[in-house]
């Protein structure tokens, strides 16, 4: 957290990835421009943990459309998945947010990518 003091008002400003209580997320994928009909590895890793809970949302637009997981169990300080593309997705923008939580810690990162044809 940051402290920036502009016209005399404080303003907090927070950095991403986030860190929570020593609790520090990375979202990592393949690519950040994947193709339609490739393999794509999505990993969410937390630094300052072993084991925990993970979800993962799909963000379009600043709104949750799909939630890849809820709960899904953290091993080794990481949590994968391997998916393809579907035509579908072509030409669209995606957040992924991980969030980890392990005991008390809780931290979450972010990974944004545009699918391409």
């Amino acid at each position: 957290m940051v402290a920036l003091c502009v016209a005399g008002t404080a303003l907090l400003l927070a950095s991403a990835p986030a860190t929570a209580a020593g609790l520090h997320v990375e979202v990592t994928g393949t690519s950040t421009r994947p193709k339609v009909g490739d393999r794509w590895t999505l990993t969410v890793t937390a630094h300052g943990a072993k084991k925990g809970k993970v979800r993962v949302d799909v963000l379009m637009g600043g709104k949750v459309v799909q939630t890849v997981a809820n709960g899904e169990p953290l091993r080794g300080g990481r949590w994968s998945i391997t998916q393809k593309w579907p035509g579908i997705a072509k030409g669209r923008t995606m957040t992924f947010r991980g969030t980890v939580t392990s005991g008390k810690k809780r931290g979450s990162g972010q990974l944004t990518v545009k699918v391409r044809g």
